[in-house]
């Protein structure tokens, strides 16, 4: 019997963890957006939606630094 099917008998898995399923491209070469896109990606890496209340301020205040 081939390995892998033994593997997945017994409930064993080769699979990838979670956060390989789904890339996040973020492109970090603006330096006036910095940080706003540092912060994005770390919310997409938990995901945790942009407009949800616990990070809405913080982003925005991130948003009108970006802006001066």
């Amino acid at each position: 019997m081939p390995k892998q099917k033994q593997e997945r008998q017994r409930g064993e898995t080769r699979e990838l963890p979670l956060l390989s399923h789904r890339r996040v491209f973020t492109d970090f070469r603006n330096e006036r957006g910095y940080f706003i896109t540092a912060f994005d990606l770390i919310l997409n890496i938990y995901q945790i939606k942009h407009h949800d209340p616990a990070v809405a301020d913080l982003r925005e205040s991130l948003r009108e630094s970006e802006m001066r």
